[in-house]
Parts: C-alpha cells; sequence; structure tokens
C-alpha cells in the first residue's frame, strides 16, 4: 500500500497539473479572444479615420475649387454697388389739385396717408 498510496499521489498531481493547464489554456483562449476584439476594434478605428480623414481632404478639395471660382467670377463681374442715387425722390414733387367736395382745393401727393371722400 505504500507504492498505491504514492500512485494516488502522483494520480492527484496530475489531476492538479491538468487543471491548472486547463485554467491556462481557457485564460489563453480569452487573453486571444479579448485582444481579437481589441484588434478588430482599434482596426475599426484605424478605417473610420482614414474614412475621415478622406472625406476632409475631399471637403477641401471642393472648398479650393470654390474658392478658385469666386476669384473667377469675380474678375469677370459687374460692379453692382452704385454711389448715391442721382434721382432724389421729393414726396410733393407732383401735386394735383382737384376741387374737392368742400370747394377747397385738395393737393394730392404719394403719402401713405389715406384719404376718404
Amino acid at each position: 500500500s505504500k507504492s498505491f498510496e504514492e500512485l494516488q499521489k502522483h494520480a492527484i498531481n496530475l489531476e492538479i497539473d491538468l487543471q491548472q493547464c486547463q485554467a491556462q489554456i481557457k485564460n489563453d483562449k480569452s487573453f486571444k479572444e479579448n485582444q481579437s476584439k481589441e484588434f478588430r476594434n482599434e482596426r475599426e478605428k484605424y478605417f473610420e479615420i482614414h474614412d475621415c480623414k478622406a472625406q476632409l481632404q475631399d471637403k477641401g478639395i471642393v472648398i479650393s475649387e470654390l474658392k478658385k471660382l469666386i476669384e473667377k467670377l469675380k474678375g469677370k463681374s459687374v460692379e453692382t454697388k452704385f454711389g448715391k442715387s442721382s434721382v432724389i425722390r421729393q414726396p410733393n414733387a407732383f401735386k394735383s389739385q382737384r376741387p374737392s367736395i368742400l370747394g377747397k382745393p385738395t393737393i394730392f401727393s404719394d403719402s401713405l396717408e389715406r384719404k376718404d371722400f
């Protein structure tokens, strides 16, 4: 029975070693899975960043082209800003006298005041 006890201890030690190996493999798998998830996330971020850079570059090109177009159009444009108008509006420039019902002359001007008769 001494050999049986030694054999039993050896079997227990092998069982413990097996459990430790299984735990290590499980940890390695979960570590690899986590690494894989992190890698996928980093990869997605990498492509997202490159997409954003491409969009910015495209927008930069559009802005540059629009600036060129604006400069080109400025050269061809006709000046639309004028100085003070040479025609001065005079509210009572055109007066007409019409006899009123009461016999007094009535002056019509282009004022906004409404007169009911």
